[in-house]
C-alpha cells in the first residue's frame, strides 16, 4: 500500500512539474509536447488524464476560464493523445456554443471556431490524426443538419457537407476505419445539394 501511494505521489509531482514548466515557458506551444514526453515518457497520457479531471472540476464549479487554462496544460502534457483534442474541441462546440448556454450568436460562432481550431491543431499534433479528423467531420455533419437560421457558422449546408467530406477523406488517408465510405456518401450528398440549389425554379 505504501509503495502504491508513493507511486501515485511521484506521478502527481511529475505532472505538476510538467504543468509548471509549460506555463512558465515562453515557447510552450512549440516545444511543450516533446518536453513532456521526454519527462513523463509512457505515463504522459495518464498524467494528462489526471489534469482532465481537474478541468471537469473547474467546469462543474462554474469556473470556465480556469477550466480552459487547465485544458491547455493537459494538451501540452500529452499532445499525442487524440482523446484530449477531441474532448476539448467538442466541449467548446457542443457545450460552450450551446444555445442554452450561450444565446448570443456572435459568441456562439466564436466558440465553434475555437473548437474547430482545437481539432485542427489536434490533427497536426496527435499520434492518430485520423481519429481527430473523423471527429472534425462529425462536427461539420452536425452543422449541416441544422437549419440555416440555427447554424452558428455563416456557411451554407453544402459548405458544411464539403468540409465534412474533406475531413473524412483526411481520416481515410490516415487509416481510420469507415472514413472512406462516409467521405464518398457525404461528397455525393454535397453534390446533390449543389445541383438542387442551382436547378432552375419551375415555371408557373
Amino acid at each position: 500500500m505504501k509503495r502504491r501511494t508513493l507511486g501515485w505521489t511521484c506521478l502527481a509531482v511529475a505532472a505538476a512539474l510538467v504543468a509548471w514548466i509549460a506555463m512558465r515557458s515562453g515557447t510552450a506551444e512549440a516545444r511543450a509536447g516533446s518536453l513532456t514526453e521526454r519527462l513523463l515518457g509512457p505515463i504522459a497520457d495518464m498524467a494528462a488524464t489526471m489534469q482532465w479531471v481537474r478541468v471537469d472540476e473547474a467546469e462543474n464549479a462554474g469556473h470556465p476560464e480556469l477550466a480552459q487554462a487547465r485544458a491547455a496544460i493537459a494538451l501540452d502534457i500529452s499532445p499525442g493523445d487524440p482523446s484530449g483534442w477531441i474532448y476539448f474541441g467538442e466541449h467548446l462546440i457542443y457545450d460552450r456554443a450551446s444555445p442554452l448556454r450561450e444565446p448570443d450568436p456572435i459568441a456562439r460562432e466564436r466558440w465553434v471556431r475555437a473548437g474547430l481550431a482545437v481539432l485542427e491543431r489536434g490533427e497536426r499534433e496527435s499520434r492518430r490524426p485520423g481519429r481527430v479528423a473523423f471527429a472534425r467531420a462529425a462536427v461539420y455533419l452536425a452543422l449541416a443538419s441544422l437549419d440555416d437560421a440555427d447554424r452558428p457558422l455563416p456557411i451554407r449546408r453544402v459548405d458544411a457537407l464539403v468540409a465534412a467530406a474533406d475531413a473524412f477523406e483526411r481520416a481515410a488517408r490516415a487509416g481510420e476505419p469507415l472514413a472512406a465510405e462516409y467521405a464518398e456518401k457525404v461528397r455525393r450528398e454535397a453534390a446533390e445539394e449543389e445541383r438542387a440549389r442551382s436547378a432552375p425554379l419551375p415555371r408557373r
